[in-house]
């Protein structure tokens, strides 16, 4: 009778374990290429449709504050915002959204309050004003809210300011929680910097929700390193985040000769993205590939200015990121990025 029940509880053991479901995949994206100037919306819109067919998770936006938001002082413009909405209503895909207020080494405040501390008043109010006009749109279709983008870029080189934008992340996420509770807010930081065990991750990471990182494979001498990296460091990543999960709200790896890469190595990296995200699924929520198709050589110039870097290989790593190249040829690693999106969900 004893060997009897044991066998039983065995069989009941075996039959729990075989059913225990492995952890989510991590939603996973890439973000659209943009359609030429002058080219009509529905271009874009079938585009988007072709990578929803292909599995594609979320839509990952990036508003900047002084450039896309409120270009003339208290003059408010949510057009992107309601554009990036109604794709959101379209393709029934949620959205994360970041909030460029600060972003790498670029102060993003309106024009009148980048001379101000961060958590001046004047500064204070006039985000929340931006928050108020924006959250009741949001409507569930934001679940993830960055409020700065790699901000340990920000304040490696301006360390006094960190404890003025901890002031500001705090009246921000409060009111965020206020309006839309069921938004999860964060900031997005860089790979590098986590490593470095910046002082801006060490105060500002645990405030949040959730956090996004930055992925570029990048070394001191502007290369990019072999594409097998991509196990070690995102496994490293799920050690310096600790407990919660997080987002990778960029994933890139340019293809430009002149950075130690080729399109087979791009291709290669798009692969072992794919698997590394596989084995860590416990500690993602999303990822996101930057970007489809590589910007054109006008683009790279304005946001190398707009960086204040603009040494050839800053240009040609802003340059080659995609995996469709400026005249529409695809690059080995479109190719290798729709086969995984297949193997990895199921489309």
């Amino acid at each position: 009778m004893r060997m009897a029940r044991r066998l039983v509880i065995a069989l009941m053991l075996t039959v729990s374990l075989g059913m225990a479901q492995p952890p989510k995949l991590p939603l996973v994206a890439i973000e659209p290429a943009e359609p030429p100037a002058g080219s009509p919306l529905g271009a874009w819109e079938k585009n988007v449709e072709h990578l929803a067919g292909l599995g594609q998770g979320l839509l990952s936006f990036s508003l900047i504050w002084d450039r896309m938001l409120e270009a003339k002082p208290n003059q408010i413009d949510l057009r992107y915002l309601d554009l990036m909405l109604h794709a959101s209503d379209q393709f029934k895909l949620p959205i994360l959204l970041v909030l460029h207020t600060i972003t790498t080494n670029v102060n993003a405040l309106p024009a009148d309050l980048k001379r101000k501390r961060l958590d001046d008043p004047a500064v204070l109010a006039r985000f929340k004003t931006l928050l108020d006009d924006m959250l009741p749109r949001f409507k569930g279709r934001v679940p993830w809210l960055m409020i700065g983008n790699e901000v340990d870029v920000y304040f490696q080189d301006q360390p006094a300011a960190l404890a003025a934008f901890d002031r500001f992340y705090a009246a921000a996420y409060q009111e965020v929680k206020r309006l839309a509770p069921e938004v999860q807010v964060g900031l997005t930081f860089t790979y590098g910097g986590i490593r470095r065990h910046s002082e801006a991750f060490k105060t500002l990471g645990p405030r949040g929700d959730i956090n996004c990182l930055t992925y570029y494979p990048m070394g001191p001498n502007s290369q990019f390193e072999d594409p097998s990296v991509a196990d070690r460091d995102i496994g490293e990543m799920a050690v310096l985040v600790g407990p919660r999960k997080f987002i990778l709200s960029e994933i890139g790896y340019g293809s430009a000769a002149s950075l130690g890469s080729s399109e087979a190595k791009q291709a290669e990296f798009y692969r072992n993205v794919f698997q590394a995200l596989r084995k860590h699924r416990e500690h993602l929520v999303a990822a996101v590939f930057l970007h489809q198709q590589d910007w054109t050589t006008k683009a790279c110039d304005d946001f190398a200015a707009w960086y204040r870097m603009s040494g050839s290989h800053f240009k040609d790593y802003l340059c080659s990121l995609g995996i469709i190249d400026q005249n529409g040829r695809p690059k080995e690693a479109w190719k290798t990025f729709q086969e995984e999106m297949r193997g990895f969900t199921g489309h």
